[in-house]
């Protein structure tokens, strides 16, 4: 997993979340909204729990709302909310926003299977014979943009997510590679692989430090905006 906080910004302060189970092949990626607060809490909150008590993803439409609502206390009772200051205050009330991607892998008799739930763009690509096969939850370029649906930590604002939410399945085979990567990341994977170019065959060589300088240079020319960026591959062997 390679990971790079915004410019400006601390390690502490990245909102991008991964987790992974890797003995249960379970996978979680969840991009925190900078603008509400304590939206790094919240995102560590649906990743964590998606790994450790995950939900039968085939169910999504009948069962999120339930599995979402003990993260929705949890969060608002960790606040510490005698000792914050009114603007902070205000902002808390109004919640912490994230982005949020959970996937399985189960094996079967005929192969592996690919199970995802996503809101948001935070997106996974399936690589196989070093072509692009599958990409969820967003598939065109034009579909990113600054308006996209978001997991709240209070009810009251999930009242119409589910009509957000999408599951995927797909097939997948060793030697397929599975990248989960957030917003600016996943923005331009896509775009340059529309120019003819295969951006995960060096990705997935890469350490940390190869990783940041990647990021630096594409922010620098402008090919991808100054964000969080988050990239995990995840290999079929």
């Amino acid at each position: 997993m390679f990971c790079i906080q915004k410019d400006g910004n601390s390690p502490t302060e990245n909102e991008d979340i991964y987790k992974s189970n890797e003995e249960n092949l379970l996978f979680a990626l969840a991009d925190g909204a900078a603008d509400a607060v304590y939206s790094r809490r919240w995102a560590t909150l649906l990743a964590d729990n998606f790994i450790n008590n995950p939900f039968e993803i085939g169910k999504t439409q009948e069962i999120f709302i339930d599995w979402l609502e003990p993260l929705q206390i949890q969060w608002r009772t960790e606040i510490n909310w005698g000792d914050l200051r009114w603007y902070v205050e205000e902002k808390a009330r109004r919640g912490a926003f994230s982005t949020f991607l959970g996937l399985r892998i189960t094996g079967t008799q005929f192969g592996e299977i690919v199970d995802s739930v996503a809101i948001g763009d935070t997106c996974l690509f399936i690589i196989h014979d070093n072509n692009i096969t599958s990409m969820f939850p967003v598939i065109k370029v034009s579909d990113f943009s600054n308006t996209t649906p978001l997991l709240c930590s209070y009810e009251r604002y999930n009242t119409k997510i589910q009509r957000y939410l999408q599951t995927f399945r797909a097939n997948v085979t060793r030697g397929d590679l599975i990248i989960l990567a957030t917003d600016a990341f996943a923005k331009w994977i896509l775009e340059d692989s529309q120019g003819g170019r295969r951006t995960w065959s060096h990705i997935q060589n890469m350490n940390q430090i190869e990783f940041e300088e990647l990021i630096t240079r594409l922010r620098e020319s402008k090919k991808i905006r100054n964000d969080d960026t988050t990239a995990a591959c995840i290999y079929l062997e």
